[in-house]
């Protein structure tokens, strides 16, 4: 089997109690002959493996996901407690590794309520949050949103824009002006230099009257 997606799954359990050898246990008797998903996020945030990754899963019937998707389950009845940040941890790294192995796109990665046809709360709503999260920070952008980041950039250049020739005229306006100031001190220095011989002339001229 070429799994095409990730299904995520809750135990509908209590989280810190519920253990990979119960559920395990209770999917066998049930005649499946092993645990119904391929990974197990127990509350410490160990991840157990659990049937092979080429096997067929018992964990989504509903759009025949069984035959193309791998399972992964959190301890967990995530409808009215929260997964543990170990677990949510853990998550977020074995999708990240199967997406990468399989080449499963990140909208391929879905929480069983969102299989087609499938009737259940499964995996609770606070774990719901999370998957749309991690399933929105690796996909690709839509083409509205594509769009509207083009949109974003051009608009971004064009203030740098003028940014730029608002500092370039600054920067005009400001050489101007040290130029004056460099003129006026050449001037000012200048009337200086002939005031001061002037009064050296008054000076000799009074030494030679007396």
């Amino acid at each position: 089997m070429k799994p095409e997606y990730l299904i995520i799954h809750h135990s509908a359990t209590a989280r810190d109690t519920t253990t990979f050898e119960a559920v395990k246990a209770g999917h066998i008797k049930k005649g499946w002959g092993d645990i119904g998903y391929h990974f197990f996020i127990t509350a410490d945030g160990v991840l157990h493996e659990g049937r092979g990754q080429d096997q067929i899963g018992a964990h989504c019937i509903a759009d025949r996901m069984n035959y193309r998707s791998l399972g992964i389950c959190l301890a967990g009845n995530f409808e009215i407690e929260q997964p543990t940040e170990k677990q949510l941890e853990t998550l977020k790294g074995i999708v990240n590794q199967l997406k990468e192995i399989y080449k499963i796109p990140a909208e391929n990665v879905l929480g069983h309520r969102e299989v087609e046809n499938a009737s259940t709360l499964c995996p609770g709503s606070h774990l719901m949050t999370f998957i749309k999260t991690i399933r929105k920070v690796n996909s690709k952008p839509s083409p509205d949103e594509q769009n509207a980041l083009l949109q974003t950039i051009n608009e971004q250049r064009q203030e740098i824009g003028r940014l730029k020739s608002n500092f370039n005229e600054l920067s005009r306006k400001y050489q101007s002006k040290i130029g004056l100031i460099k003129e006026l001190r050449v001037a000012l220095e200048s009337k200086k230099s002939w005031v001061v011989k002037w009064l050296k002339a008054i000076k000799k001229n009074d030494n030679e009257d007396s």
